[in-house]
Order: C-alpha cells, then sequence, then structure tokens
C-alpha cells in the first residue's frame, strides 16, 4: 500500500523529505474508495447484498463512497455496474521536521524581479481580503494572535476532540504562510482549516477526499477561494477527480510538488493537470535539491527555511515544498481579492504571466519559472518580517555553506558508464552531493551519489559529456567542480576471423579483437546459419578470448558463422561472417584382425578409416556369440586402433565389430571378425 506524505522536507535543507515507504504487503488494506459513474442508490443496492460496509459518502468532490470489505468482495464490487474505479484508501502522513535561527526571505523574494533582495515586501491593499483559503493540513491554531481572528470554522475528517485545531504544527506554519500578519503572503485573506491529517502526521487518502468533499458543498457561492494541499503520496486516479471536482467548483487547487527529488508527475495530487504545482526555490533562485521537478510542476517558489507561525504563538523554520506551495496560494488569494471573478485558470495564467525567469538546477522538463507579485499593482510596503529569535543564550554563528569537492575524475568509463569520485573540501562537512552531468552545458540530468561516488550510466558512445558536483549543507551549496570526460567508441568488428580445424561433428576458430575498443569487449556473440537466412544463437558461455570450438555438427555440412564483438552488455552491430564446412563422417575401420586369444580374451586391431581417419576421437567396440544381442565393450574413449576384450566364456566362438566415431559423427559402416576363446 503507497504511501502519501506532506511535502516537507527537513530544516537541513539537503536532506530533504525521507521518500515514501510502502506498507507490509502482507496487510490488506481493509477500506477501499468507490467511485460510481452510474445509479448510487442501485450501487448503494448492490454494496448491501455483498454484505460490504459502507464508511463514509461523497456526492461533492466525487459521486462515491469508502468501504470496508475483504480482497474477495472487493473483486465482485469491481464487477459491479455502475462502479467505475476501486482503488485501496492509501496512509497519508507527513515526515517530522527541524527549525533553526535565521531572518525570513521568502516575502522580500515575491515582490522583486531580480535578486538582490532589498528587504522590504510590498503588496496589494486589497491584500486578499475577502478570499477564504482552504487549508488541507493537520488543522491550524485559530488562536494565534498572527491570525488575527481570520480563520473562520472548517472541517475535521477525525471523530476526536481536536477539531480543526493543529496538534501537529505543519497547517499552522503552511495557514501563516498564507495569510499571517507578519509572515504571510495575503495578510488578510480568511484561512478556513480542513484537517485531513492527524496529530501524529496520519490519515488516509478517503480523509483527504472527504475534506475536498466538504469544500466544495460548503465553500459560498460567489465568494473567491483557494484550496491549498501541502502533501503528496502515491498516484490516484480517484484523488485527481476530486481535485478536479473542486477545480470545477470555481477554487483553484494548489499543490506541493513533493520532496522525492524525483518527477512529480509519478505522485498525486501533484499529477493532476488543473491542479498548479508548486516546487520549491532557494535563496539563490536555484531549485531545492529535495524539490521534486518535471512538466508537471507549474513553477517555483520559495520553500527552503521558511520562517512562520506555530500552535502556541511561537515560529518555527521549515524547509519542503510543502511551505512553496501557500506562498502561490497567497498570491492568488491576492489576485482574488482584486478580481473576484476570475476563474481558476484565469489566475493561474496571470501567475505564470508575472513569473521570474533564472530558476537554476530545475531538472528535466521542469519551467523556469519563479512565481511572484507585480510590482506595478502593489502600492503598499511593509517591512520584510522580523527575524526569528534566535535560540538563547545568544545567536548562533552564521551558518558556511562549504567549498567545492576536490579531486574530481571519472574512471572505469565505458560505451556507456563510467564513475566519478571526488573528494570533500575542508571546513564545513557536506550533508549530500548534487552529481549531474550534460552534454551541451544547458541541460543538465543529476545522477544518484553514493557517499562520494557516483555512478554514471545510460551515457552514448563516443560523446563528450561535463560532469559537476557540489556539495550541500543547511547553509546552502558550493560552487560546482567540473570535469569533462569522453566515452569510448562502440568496438569495431573483430579482425582476421580464421577456420584453424574441421572434424565431421566439429571445428575451431580463431580471429584478432577489435581494432577499436577491443579492451572493452566483455563476450562475442555467435550465431549459427545453414542457409544465410535463418540463425541460431550459441549458447557457448562469457568469454572475452578470441577463439571458438564448434561442436554437435553435422558432418559434410556448410555453415555461417556469426561474429559479434558484445560491450557494455550491448552488442555493437560490427559483425563479421565466416563459412566453415565440416568432413565427411569416418568410413569404416579398415584391415581388422585378431592378434591374439585366451581362455577368456580377445584382442584385436586394425587400421584407421580411409576417410576422416585423422578425426577420430574414438572406436566403438561390440562383441556377440549369437549375432542378434551386441554387447558395447567398456574400454573407455580413445582413438587407439587396437582393443583387448576381457571377461569371455572359454572355447567360445565372437563376431566382434568396430565403427569409428568422430565427436557427434560415426561412420554408418563397421569393420568386423570372427574369433574364439581357447578351452
Amino acid at each position: 500500500m503507497a504511501l502519501v506524505t506532506a511535502a516537507l522536507a527537513t530544516g537541513t535543507i539537503a536532506a530533504g523529505a525521507l521518500p515514501a515507504t510502502a506498507a507490509d504487503p502482507a496487510a490488506e488494506p481493509t477500506t477501499w474508495l468507490v467511485q460510481v459513474d452510474g445509479d448510487p442508490a442501485a450501487v448503494t443496492a448492490d454494496l448491501a447484498e455483498q454484505g460490504v460496509t459502507t464508511v463514509k459518502e461523497y456526492d461533492a468532490a466525487l459521486d462515491g463512497y469508502v468501504v470496508e470489505a475483504t480482497p474477495e468482495q472487493i473483486d465482485a464490487i469491481s464487477q459491479t455496474e455502475g462502479v467505475a474505479e476501486v482503488e485501496p484508501d492509501l496512509d497519508v502522513s507527513i515526515t517530522e521536521s527541524s527549525s533553526q535561527s535565521g531572518a525570513p526571505w521568502d516575502l522580500d523574494r515575491l515582490d522583486q524581479v531580480a535578486l538582490p533582495l532589498d528587504k522590504t515586501y510590498t503588496y496589494p491593499s486589497s491584500a486578499g481580503a475577502g478570499v477564504r483559503v482552504y487549508v488541507l493540513d493537520t488543522g491550524v491554531d485559530s488562536t494565534i494572535p498572527e491570525l488575527g481572528g481570520r480563520v473562520a470554522p472548517g472541517f475535521s475528517a477525525f471523530a476526536d476532540t481536536t477539531g480543526t485545531a493543529d496538534c501537529h504544527g505543519h497547517g499552522t506554519h503552511v495557514a501563516g504562510t498564507v495569510a499571517s500578519r507578519t509572515y504571510g503572503v495575503a495578510k488578510s485573506a480568511t484561512v478556513v482549516p480542513v484537517r485531513v491529517l492527524g496529530c501524529s502526521g496520519s490519515g488516509k487518502m478517503s480523509d483527504v477526499i472527504s475534506g475536498l468533499d466538504w469544500v466544495v458543498k460548503n465553500h459560498p457561492a460567489g465568494t473567491p477561494g483557494v484550496v491549498n494541499m501541502s502533501l503528496s503520496g502515491a498516484r490516484s486516479d480517484i484523488m485527481g477527480r476530486a481535485v478536479d471536482a473542486a477545480t470545477a467548483a470555481g477554487l483553484l487547487v494548489v499543490v506541493a510538488a513533493g520532496n522525492t527529488n524525483t518527477d512529480a508527475c509519478q505522485a498525486s495530487p501533484s499529477d493532476v493537470p488543473s491542479a498548479l504545482t508548486v516546487g520549491a526555490s532557494t535563496m539563490t533562485d536555484s531549485r531545492a535539491t529535495f524539490s521534486s521537478w518535471g512538466t508537471c510542476v507549474d513553477g517555483f517558489a520559495p520553500g527552503e527555511r521558511i520562517v512562520s507561525t506555530a500552535p502556541g504563538g511561537t515560529t518555527a523554520t521549515r524547509s519542503g515544498t510543502s511551505m512553496a506551495a501557500p506562498h502561490v496560494a497567497g498570491l492568488a488569494a491576492l489576485l482574488l481579492a482584486d478580481s473576484p471573478r476570475l476563474t481558476p485558470k484565469e489566475v493561474t495564467d496571470r501567475l505564470v504571466s508575472t513569473s521570474r525567469t533564472g530558476v537554476t538546477d530545475r531538472s528535466a522538463g521542469s519551467p523556469d519559472r519563479l512565481f511572484g507579485l507585480t510590482p506595478a499593482t502593489a502600492p503598499v510596503t511593509a517591512p520584510a518580517p522580523a527575524p526569528a529569535p534566535a535560540p538563547a543564550p545568544a545567536p548562533a554563528p552564521a551558518p558556511v555553506a562549504p567549498a567545492a569537492p576536490t579531486k574530481l575524475a571519472v574512471s572505469a568509463v565505458t560505451t556507456v558508464a563510467g564513475t566519478v569520485s571526488w573528494t570533500p573540501a575542508a571546513g564545513t562537512p557536506a550533508t549530500s552531493w548534487t552529481v549531474q552531468r550534460s552534454t551541451d552545458g544547458k541541460t543538465w540530468t543529476t545522477v544518484a551519489a553514493q557517499g562520494t561516488t557516483a555512478r554514471l550510466s545510460g551515457l552514448a558512445p563516443a560523446t563528450k559529456y561535463q560532469v559537476r558536483v557540489a556539495a550541500n549543507a543547511a547553509a546552502g551549496r558550493s560552487p560546482w567542480a567540473t570535469v569533462t570526460v569522453t566515452t569510448a567508441a562502440r568496438p569495431s568488428g573483430i579482425r582476421t576471423p580464421t577456420v584453424t580445424s574441421r572434424a565431421p561433428s566439429t571445428a575451431a576458430l580463431t580471429w584478432t579483437a577489435p581494432a577499436t575498443s577491443g579492451t572493452l569487449v566483455t563476450d562475442y556473440r555467435v550465431e549459427l546459419s545453414r542457409d544465410g537466412k535463418k540463425w541460431s544463437t550459441l549458447a557457448d558461455g562469457v568469454s572475452t578470448a578470441p577463439k571458438l570450438q564448434l561442436t554437435g555438427l553435422a558432418p559434410s555440412a556448410t555453415y555461417s558463422v556469426r561474429i559479434t564483438p558484445v560491450a557494455d552488455g550491448t552488442t555493437t552491430g560490427a559483425q563479421a561472417v565466416v563459412k566453415v564446412t565440416t568432413l565427411a563422417a569416418p568410413s569404416a575401420p579398415r584391415a581388422m584382425k585378431v592378434t591374439a586369444s585366451a581362455a577368456t580374451t580377445l584382442s584385436l586391431a586394425w587400421t584407421a578409416p580411409a576417410t576422416s581417419g585423422p578425426q577420430v576421437t574414438d572406436y566403438k567396440v561390440q562383441v556377440t556369440r549369437d549375432g542378434k544381442t551386441w554387447t558395447t565393450v567398456n574400454d573407455g574413449v580413445s582413438p587407439k586402433t587396437s582393443v583387448q576384450i576381457t571377461g569371455l566364456a572359454k572355447n567360445t566362438a565372437y563376431t566382434v565389430r568396430v565403427t569409428a566415431v568422430s565427436g557427434t559423427a560415426s561412420s554408418t559402416s563397421y569393420a568386423e571378425v570372427k574369433a574364439s576363446t581357447r578351452k
């Protein structure tokens, strides 16, 4: 069962949020989400007949239910007429964060086209007044002065005594970024707490959908509204439809991209096209190392070391795309306060049109877009928020970003791979490393680091790459250390394939390794064909030796042998073909005679066959007393042209015959002699 997490990174920026983890696969979920596309009453009746218990019912964000059912019942439900989709009720939780001292910077960044910061935040005088911002989270502490009585009654998905209060802290921080007096973007907006995550930071996907269902049903008609969802988890089509329903109801849904440093299209609700998906940026306008990325991300907003409100009237500093999303929800509230009839798409289009460029390290598919205010429509100027109080007894020294790593090198370079290694610089230690590669210096691909090494894979042969590494710590990222490497060309074809020996059922070949990248060859693929059209691959094991022994061939047959070098697990395409004609099967042995006889033994000798005699590997000797039942003499495998047969009966006449053998080919005729043992 997949896990959904709030998109919150730790206070140590480089560490990021812990990735989602799957629950024990043996623990089958007992609750399921059922979406209906037919007659709800008929489906309800069918569920009752199947003995299925309905826990919750949705009728706004989507038509459907939460049910308790066994796996066997779920199989039946999925086949029920009127049921569109069935999904397990996924777990929902958030990752804990830590706090740190330092002055807020995020509001200062929103109203500026470019760095550096000017320590002021200029915003419209309407300040989001009249706009309801629904915070789907762990609840909100409505008593804190920073929210100034602007917290409206909300909804809780939990049957406990907490209600919509925040017994975790995440939701109050998010709400403060949206609308608090000191730390908020839209300082006059109304916050509506929608508690879908519990005190331990856990819940269910059904709880989140219950929150959306309540919002759609209870949002006042004609009132502008925004939904903020700072959570992320496994992809869910039903979640996507619930978000679409909220959007169709006129509510802009702003979601966090996630903190897994992976493609946001692989999670929900960040994959929903109708939502506005927000990644996290840093103080230097780069993508935060933890932030997810990709084509599903609509843009970035400050998400690193964000100071905001905490339960009890204190402050907390958190990092994550959970912190980036409420900045954009606040910007949307500012727009809607002045233009309340804007549709969600129109709000999104305006936010996109007023965004800035210059976001670095965005990763594949991410837009160069940093959301912010339009300076021309921002007549009110307020001082930037005061720094969070430093820990007693004295302020901690300002953190220093690490220096660039040293001794950067790429080794073990093949046609498609290589290993990057480096040495940490002295000074501030790195908490993680960012490793990237590029062919043009413009588009960079991030590579996972393992300690102070990283494996480059999926490269193109004979291609020049730039590789860069930076150290990450709470104070920021180091300058890049860069090295250039060129991958090896694919091996060329083998040279001078030669048939060195032939026999009726075997042949031997040798060749010279490829002139280009011959040392990178890890194997040779050998294929055989009798007609040059149908080829069969020889299972000859893995070897780099430039030689081959073919066995099991047919006598007097011509074969085409195709040899292709293999490097990095793939054939190079450079093939060499050589023809091999096997020798004829051996003829019968010649001049067979008895050389000695005794009471229980006979000794015989013969001459090798006239045809393929030098290629004989063994002689098959058989003996009979009646000419019908033949016994094969167990004399081992040998090309010797003589044999002594033992264990015979005294004074008995025998017939002995000998067949020549070469590998798997044998003569079709034999030599035969009659002999008798002595008394």
